[in-house]
């Protein structure tokens, strides 16, 4: 039986007890489906012809999943990010081996919804699967390579990590077990700074001399380690250049501390100090104290919280950390304030003392 032109064609085929459906798509392929009813080839063409006349029509590709994600990181994503991240990229995607075989044009959203359920990762590591998958397939999209099968998944929701803080006898504690360490000394100058600016340990790390003003310093660049290698960047947004203000004291011991080096905290060579050996003196350090194993990035969070209790302006405090705006800082650190619930009984009295 032949249609109109344009709208394909179906065909018995004696010696196969089947029914040939063919059209030539919009690339100028000739496809050809079997189908054991006739109805069902005719369903097949008509679903072929609408999706041609929305312009939804996708042509087959030999592409699997594992390959195309791979293609998108290396064309797309490669020279817009940094090492690390790339590095990231690349640990997700292995995560993607359970469907990486799937031919792109065959994936459905039951498929990947399934294998989002048999992710027994972390959901932070889940939730960057779904990213990572999602982005690559939403190009695809746009190129024309796949449907848009993600419409139809549940996203992976994100869990906000709590924020670790320490106390300030904590901290007390800390800074002077490092200050009379014969062999931690060194990390002394290096964490009182972090306590004192709430800065990221990429920032403190990538901090030069020349950027140590009398009462400030600049941050405008970050150092991280990849596979054991130190990259120095700018940061990944214009809102984590900034300045930082200090006292004169501080300032005077950075630049002493430094002694004429290109970096405050070098090392011998006159380069930064590695990410990976600053983060395992700071868990060595932690357990020679007996203080709970916290990350690094408590001491920020320490300090954001020490000045919203102490009324510090929230939007200075926002600039002072970098945050691209307030709102990030107040859901960040709103409901961590130390001690703050117990001022508020005496200042309810204040107000409404009628």
């Amino acid at each position: 039986m032949k249609n109109a032109n344009g709208e394909g064609t179906i065909a018995y085929v004696k010696d196969r007890k089947s029914y040939r459906a063919a059209i030539t798509d919009s690339t100028g392929k000739r496809i050809f489906k079997r189908f054991k009813t006739k109805e069902q080839a005719e369903e097949w063409l008509l679903t072929i012809r609408a999706d041609m006349l929305r312009g939804e029509y996708v042509p087959a590709s030999t592409m699997t999943v594992g390959a195309w994600v791979l293609e998108y990181i290396d064309t797309y994503k490669k020279n817009k990010v940094r090492p690390s991240t790339l590095a990231r990229y690349y640990c997700t995607m292995r995560q993607l081996a359970p469907i990486a075989a799937v031919p792109l044009n065959d994936l459905t959203a039951m498929q990947i919804q399934k294998f989002y359920n048999s992710l027994t990762t972390s959901t932070s590591d889940k939730a960057k699967v779904h990213k990572l998958l999602s982005s690559a397939i939403k190009k695809a999209v746009v190129l024309g390579t796949m449907k848009n099968v993600m419409q139809a998944v549940e996203p992976i929701p994100e869990k906000r990590r709590e924020v670790e803080i320490f106390e300030l006898e904590d901290i007390a504690k800390l800074l002077e077990w490092v200050r009379t360490s014969r062999y931690y000394q060194r990390y002394y100058l290096f964490l009182k700074l972090a306590v004192y600016t709430g800065a990221r340990l990429g920032e403190l790390l990538a901090l030069r001399t020349s950027r140590v003003y009398k009462n400030y310093i600049r941050i405008d660049l970050n150092a991280h380690a990849v596979n054991g290698k130190v990259y120095v960047n700018e940061p990944k947004t214009a809102n984590g250049i900034r300045n930082i203000t200090i006292s004169p004291k501080l300032a005077q011991e950075l630049i002493e501390y430094a002694d004429g080096g290109k970096y405050v905290f070098h090392n011998r060579f006159g380069e930064v100090w590695n990410t990976n050996n600053v983060e395992r003196a700071w868990r060595n350090i932690l357990d020679y104290t007996e203080l709970p194993r916290k990350h690094f990035h408590a001491l920020r969070h320490t300090h954001a919280t020490q000045l919203l209790a102490n009324s510090v302006p929230i939007l200075e405090v926002s600039k002072r950390l970098g945050h691209s705006k307030p709102s990030i800082t107040l859901d960040l650190y709103g409901h961590s304030i130390p001690g703050y619930d117990n001022q508020i009984p005496a200042k309810v009295d204040n107000i409404f003392s009628l």
